[in-house]
């Protein structure tokens, strides 16, 4: 039975590549419910992998925000390279979803699946993965990209990593930062350094740990 509605599926899908209703991609929205042998029935049978949603989101995306690790090494088993995965809407790559969600142990095994080629990539606001991990206070995932490298100065159009991690009270990730590099003298787009902008916010651990660190 599981077998001829995936046979379904898949015809619709190579029709037309997603559902009506949402528009989720048929792959895509097994991969969010991480039915790995449902993905994989519907990829043979010619379901379209790269498939777009409205928001511009593939099973690439789903597979990184559900940190689904089983289906990272499917789409890797059939021949799919993260490196060939399309951004979203506004330019975020399935990297960014990982280190968003916090998921380090599969944003690690991408990122060593394409020697951390994609460690900077950006979205349309320039925002690193560091910058979402950082932002989101997801410290795994901090420790995984800056142990390989990934650029604690970096900053979007609008303020740095270390800002992101400040304002939002992630002290842990604000000195891992720090170790790694960032600058506590950096301004934002408003001209407020990390402290400062620390402090707007009423973020006084952090902004005190900041003064005690320069």
């Amino acid at each position: 039975m599981r077998r001829v509605a995936v046979c379904l599926f898949a015809h619709c899908a190579r029709a037309h590549g997603c559902l009506s209703g949402r528009s989720r991609c048929v792959v895509a929205s097994s991969v969010m419910n991480n039915h790995v042998s449902v993905a994989e029935e519907l990829l043979r049978h010619g379901a379209q992998f790269d498939a777009q949603d409205l928001s511009g989101l593939t099973a690439w995306h789903e597979a990184a925000s559900g940190g689904h690790i089983q289906c990272l090494h499917l789409f890797e088993r059939l021949g799919h390279s993260i490196q060939d995965a399309v951004p979203n809407v506004v330019g975020r790559h399935p990297i960014h979803m990982a280190a968003m969600e916090g998921h380090a142990t599969w944003l690690a095994l991408a990122l060593d699946s394409c020697h951390n080629a994609l460690l900077e990539v950006c979205d349309k606001d320039g925002c690193t993965p560091l910058y979402f991990a950082a932002s989101r206070g997801k410290l795994a995932c901090v420790n995984v990209l800056v142990t390989r490298g990934a650029n604690a100065n970096a900053a979007s159009s609008k303020r740095s990593v270390l800002h992101c991690a400040a304002i939002w009270g992630h002290l842990e990730c604000v000195q891992v930062l720090v170790r790694a590099g960032a600058s506590v003298d950096s301004v934002d787009s408003a001209g407020h350094s990390v402290e400062e902008a620390a402090r707007e916010v009423s973020q006084t651990e952090v902004a005190d740990w900041l003064r005690g660190n320069r």
